[in-house]
């Protein structure tokens, strides 16, 4: 059972989907579900600005059909752009690409703001070592699809 408030992953916490999280909520049709249970248990979806292009070409469903399906979160959906280029620089020396550095650093930003932030990813760039060492500092968690799955 997905748990943000004080449960497996903390207190209440923001998620923030990276563009494979969200590719394979669709290819599963599950969509609906996760976000039902995020807006029933969580405190915000984050969604990074400036992926439409990288969204449009890896996920089979339009991008305005998705942005109509996130906005039903209604005041829990978030849309955020990174404004800190040191936090993206040093993203990039940790060996994150373009898009992966704009999501980790809303992921990073927002965590700032709010406190602890889920980020889910199965990227293989997020789960080396020095990058989920570097986020988790700045109290982002990183979790697998999968094991977001399974926790909902």
């Amino acid at each position: 059972m997905i748990r943000c408030q004080k449960g497996s992953w903390g207190d209440l916490m923001d998620i923030v989907l990276d563009t494979n999280a969200i590719r394979q909520m669709y290819e599963r049709n599950m969509a609906k579900f996760i976000l039902s249970k995020i807006r029933e248990k969580c405190d915000n979806l984050i969604f990074p600005e400036g992926l439409r292009s990288e969204i449009s070409a890896r996920v089979k469903v339009q991008f305005n059909i998705l942005v109509m399906e996130l906005m039903t979160l209604g005041d829990k959906f978030i849309s955020k752009k990174c404004h800190d280029r040191r936090l993206k620089e040093e993203l990039g020396r940790k060996g994150l690409k373009e898009k992966d550095k704009e999501i980790a650093c809303v992921a990073v930003e927002r965590a700032k703001r709010v406190g602890d932030v889920l980020l889910v990813t199965e990227d293989p760039d997020f789960q080396e070592y020095h990058v989920y060492k570097n986020l988790s500092k700045y109290k982002v968690k990183v979790l697998g699809f999968n094991d977001f799955l399974n926790n909902l």
